[in-house]
């Protein structure tokens, strides 16, 4: 269920059960299995930062905080990027909304 809260949405994303992935500990890189469509995704820096806030169930507007925090970046910005990455994990059948 979406909540509405000053504005922003505050909808959580969980991962599609048909995924597995995991953390690569020396180069700290998130490896994504899709045993669906037999796809693998790999993501680093800032879509590493996204996919294991996900895992940790915030919201757009705590991930938007974080990224422009650690990445020295507007926060709207933050927020309307963070926006069009999780569209894409939803339109890859990686994860829903909630």
């Amino acid at each position: 269920m979406r909540k509405y809260y000053l504005g922003v949405f505050m909808s959580r994303y969980y991962f599609s059960s048909h995924i597995a992935w995991q953390i690569e500990k020396v180069n700290n890189q998130v490896y994504v299995l899709d045993r669906v469509n037999n796809a693998t995704y790999l993501f680093s820096k800032v879509s590493r930062d996204i996919w294991k806030m996900i895992s940790f169930k915030l919201t757009v507007d705590d991930m938007s905080e974080f990224i422009a925090e650690r990445y020295h970046i507007d926060r709207s910005l933050a927020c309307k990027d963070i926006k069009a990455f999780i569209e894409s994990l939803q339109n890859e059948g990686l994860i829903y909304e909630e």
